[in-house]
């Protein structure tokens, strides 16, 4: 065989046994879970009063699905039926300040529907009873 020929072969062998690129892998973020917290970030105890004066924050959690480059992700969650949202650009939690109402608080993720509800039970709603 001829020397051209093998270099012919050759090439072909290169050109057809090559897969097509399909670029950068790509990852995505998902918003795994919400939560209203203390503005520090110290999270509420369920057995706890919630002091009216103090500030509180709404928190959202992402995960990192797949590998590769990340995908910006916009969170979109309500408070009390009201649009918000969050930008992540990698897996973390965010915080943002809220205000209590007094009455039922309920932050919610649009795309899961998942949720979390405090009550703010107002001073002047207690009764005391002797």
């Amino acid at each position: 065989m001829s020397r051209i020929s093998i270099s012919i072969i050759i090439s072909a062998m290169c050109l057809f046994s090559c897969s097509k690129d399909d670029g950068p892998s790509q990852a995505s973020l998902e918003a795994s879970s919400i939560a209203i917290i203390k503005a520090d970030g110290t999270p509420l105890d369920p057995s706890s009063c919630i002091d009216p004066n103090e500030r509180y924050a709404v928190a959202i959690k992402t995960i990192l699905n797949g590998d590769g480059e990340i995908q910006t992700k916009r969170v979109e969650y309500t408070v009390n039926g009201n649009l918000f949202s969050m930008t992540f650009t990698q897996a973390t939690t965010q915080n943002n300040p809220i205000t209590l109402a007094t009455g039922t608080t309920t932050v919610q993720l649009v795309e899961s529907g998942t949720s979390d509800t405090i009550t703010l039970i107002a001073p002047s709603e207690f009764v005391i009873v002797e």
